[in-house]
């Protein structure tokens, strides 16, 4: 019978963690706290839900038209490298 490996918790996935430096980076640029870019629960529903295109971060709980518009375009772009 074959060995099932389980799959990485997703908060150890390489997606989370260049999803999370993303948040670092871009939270210091601005000069804002790191959760007011996108919280953890977020981070982990990007993961989850593997948003490729605008409109498919917009289905992601705490995604609206101005986080889109503001970070939308870095996070698809991130996104799509793992999809």
């Amino acid at each position: 019978m074959p060995i099932m490996q389980k799959a990485a918790p997703i908060n150890k996935t390489n997606l989370y963690e260049e999803l999370k430096t993303y948040r670092l980076n871009k939270s210091r640029e601005e000069n804002f706290k790191a959760y007011t870019i996108f919280t953890n629960k977020q981070l982990e529903a990007l993961v989850e839900k593997m948003p490729t295109t605008n409109d498919d971060l917009l289905a992601v709980e705490g995604f609206g038209e101005t986080k889109a518009n503001k970070y939308g375009l870095d996070i698809v772009r991130i996104m799509r490298k793992y999809s």
